[in-house]
C-alpha cells in the first residue's frame, strides 16, 4: 500500500508536465520497509509496484518493471546488510548512511536498464532516446533512495525532547520556522530582491548542522526534506 500511494503521488506530476519524475519515491520508502523488516516483504514490493504500474504502463511493461524494482532493492539491502553489518535501521549512525549513498547508485542500474530496455524492446522508446532514459531513471531511483529512504528510517519515531521546555519549545519553532523560509529562499527565490546573489546556498547547510547537533537525525532530516519538497515544487 504504501508503494502504490507513492507511486500514484509520483505519477501525478509526470502525467500532469508529461515527462518523467525527476525523484522515484516508491523504491526509497521499500527499501526502508525491506530494511526495517526483512527480505522476505520482497513479493509485497512486487505487488505494489504492478499495482501502480498498471495504472501507467501496458502490462508487460509493468511486470517487467515490478520485478526490477523488487530485485533492485532486494539488493541494495543485501548489499548493504553485507557491507555494514552493523547496519542499526532504528539507530542510523554516519557509518549507516555513508552506505546507504555508496550502495544506492550501484543498485538503482537495475531498475533503469531493465525497465528501459523492456520499452525498447516494445518499441516504446527508440534507440536515439535509450541512453537518455536509463540516465535519468538511474538518477530518479538514487534520489528516491537517499532521500525517502533515511527519512522514514527516522521518522518512524517521533522525536523526543522537542517540547519539553519552554526554552526548547521555542528553539524547535525557531527551527522549524527557518527550515522552512531558507529552503523557500534557496528554491523559490523568496526576499531575492531583498539579498540580492548573496550565496543562499550555504544557508541550508547551517541549518542541517544546527539540527543535526541540537536536534539529531530528525533536525538534519527536516531541513534536508524542507529544501527537497521546495526544489521538486520549484
Amino acid at each position: 500500500m504504501a508503494y502504490v500511494t507513492s507511486a500514484y503521488l509520483m505519477a501525478i506530476p509526470s502525467i500532469i508536465n508529461h515527462h518523467g519524475t525527476v525523484i522515484w519515491m516508491p523504491n526509497g520508502v521499500a527499501l526502508a520497509i525491506m530494511l526495517i523488516s526483512g527480505r522476505q516483504t520482497w513479493p509485497g514490493i512486487i505487488i505494489g509496484s504492478l499495482a501502480a504500474g498498471l495504472v501507467l504502463e501496458p502490462l508487460s511493461i509493468a511486470v517487467s518493471i515490478a520485478f526490477a524494482n523488487a530485485l533492485e532493492v532486494y539488493c541494495a539491502s543485501g548489499l548493504i546488510k553485507t557491507y555494514n553489518r552493523d547496519f542499526d535501521s532504528d539507530s542510523l549512525s554516519t557509518s549507516d548512511f555513508i552506505t546507504l549513498f555508496v550502495v544506492t547508485p550501484l543498485t538503482s542500474c537495475i531498475s533503469a536498464l531493465f525497465g528501459s530496455f523492456a520499452q525498447g524492446y516494445l518499441g516504446l522508446l527508440g534507440t536515439d532516446k535509450l541512453l537518455v532514459n536509463v540516465f535519468h531513471w538511474w538518477q530518479a531511483d538514487i534520489l528516491g533512495i537517499v532521500v525517502c529512504t533515511p527519512f522514514v528510517l527516522v521518522w518512524r519515531h517521533l522525536p523526543s525532547g522537542w517540547f519539553n521546555r519552554t526554552k526548547r519549545i521555542f528553539e524547535t519553532l525557531i527551527y522549524i520556522l527557518l527550515s522552512f523560509i531558507v529552503s523557500m529562499m534557496l528554491f523559490l527565490d523568496l526576499f531575492k530582491e531583498t539579498f540580492g546573489e548573496l550565496s543562499r546556498g550555504y544557508w541550508v547547510f547551517l541549518l542541517i548542522l544546527w539540527g543535526a547537533f541540537r536536534f539529531g537525525c530528525h533536525g538534519g532530516n527536516t531541513a534536508f526534506n524542507d529544501g527537497r519538497r521546495h526544489w521538486l515544487s520549484g
